[in-house]
């Protein structure tokens, strides 16, 4: 599991590092594609990591940013209204929520190492 994690953090720094990069090389409009992707995966790896669970150290703040996901899809389907206003705030906060996962991601990898040299401790 801690070569799933590493690459699941190398994919996610990735695609953020493209997606940062396509801002200002690219119009708006391409941009789109990146969202999605980056999300996907990031919805994949937290759905992975929620039915494998006995299987992973997970980081403290997980429990939290699946909340957090949840109440934001939620909040997404309530919301048919002001779906416009939805989305440009998932707009800005889908970067914020990328970042946060991705340290979550980090932590957890860090949490694997110490466990890997707990054994050596004295």
């Amino acid at each position: 599991m801690k070569l799933f994690k590493q690459i699941d953090v190398l994919i996610q720094v990735v695609l953020l590092i493209l997606l940062g990069c396509s801002v200002s090389a690219i119009h708006e409009a391409d941009l789109v594609p990146f969202y999605f992707i980056l999300g996907a995966w990031q919805v994949t790896s937290l759905l992975i990591h929620a039915g494998l669970g006995r299987y992973f150290y997970t980081a403290k703040g997980r429990n939290a940013y699946a909340k957090t996901v949840l109440g934001i899809g939620l909040a997404g389907i309530v919301s048919i209204p002001f779906f416009l206003a939805y989305l440009f705030t998932m707009l800005v906060l889908g970067p914020v929520l990328a970042c946060w996962y991705i340290s979550i991601c980090w932590k957890e990898i860090v949490l694997l190492q110490k466990k890997a040299f707990i054994h050596l401790k004295r």
